[in-house]
């Protein structure tokens, strides 16, 4: 089959991605809970052995650090870390159980999260970094699940959210259309939304100090140097007052 005027010239491509972007209706694929998302994920080949923000979050933690991923999951961002930090111990929750079958499958250690239970009293240890990587926006209390975090007496929460002050997502709202903020099938899988002024005074109330912003596409320079306008995910690095 001969390839697309789109394909031939990749400056429409481009152009063509961005109307979408901006005009295109939102993603209403629905699934049943997030067993069948990370099962649906897993079929389609949507598991990713590398992200950049991988990159930029494991250069935050030490070599040697026990390490708690919260939502950790098929494990990636562990199995990236593993390779780059050898000596770090870690582990990873996550409350489907599909997600943690793949990453035991992996050779990482992790257990199915109980919702209703304190990570504290699941878990039984401290860990040095907690790593919330694409978690707060697909919660209800974001709160709360910062607040274990918290528990687990950690040196640095690290958390990676989309920014809803991203330039494409004010532009759909001044469009008349909602933002899109990286989701893969249903808008009902981000649930809460922060610009980066929201997330510092968020953090700001929940007993945090923000001492570093670090842009998810790292690799432009737009992005690094304007990361609350131009960068579609962040990372946070944050510190705990007390």
């Amino acid at each position: 089959m001969g390839s697309t005027i789109w394909e031939k010239v990749p400056i429409l491509g481009s152009i063509s991605r961005l109307f979408v972007e901006l005009f295109g209706p939102a993603p209403l694929k629905e699934f049943a809970d997030y067993d069948e998302y990370w099962a649906n994920r897993r079929a389609q080949g949507r598991v990713m052995p590398f992200l950049p923000r991988y990159e930029v979050v494991s250069g935050m933690i030490p070599d040697g650090a026990s390490v708690l991923d919260i939502g950790c999951g098929g494990g990636d961002f562990l199995l990236y870390l593993k390779q780059h930090r050898p000596n770090c111990k870690l582990f990873g929750v996550d409350i489907s159980r599909p997600a943690i079958e793949l990453l035991r499958e992996r050779g990482l250690d992790g257990c199915v999260l109980d919702p209703a239970t304190s990570l504290a009293a699941q878990l039984g240890r401290d860990y040095e970094y907690v790593v919330l990587m694409e978690v707060i926006e697909h919660v209800a209390d974001a709160e709360s699940i910062v607040r274990q975090a918290q528990q687990m007496h950690p040196r640095r929460i690290i958390i990676t959210t989309p920014n809803m002050g991203f330039i494409l997502n004010r532009l759909r709202l001044l469009l008349g259309r909602t933002p899109v903020t990286v989701i893969l099938y249903h808008m009902r899988e981000h649930l809460r939304f922060w610009t980066v002024k929201d997330f510092r005074q968020w953090a700001d109330v929940l007993g945090m100090e923000v001492v570093r912003i670090a842009a998810q596409n790292y690799k432009r320079w737009i992005a690094r140097t304007w990361p609350s306008l131009f960068c579609r995910q962040i990372i946070y690095e944050c510190v705990p007052k007390s």
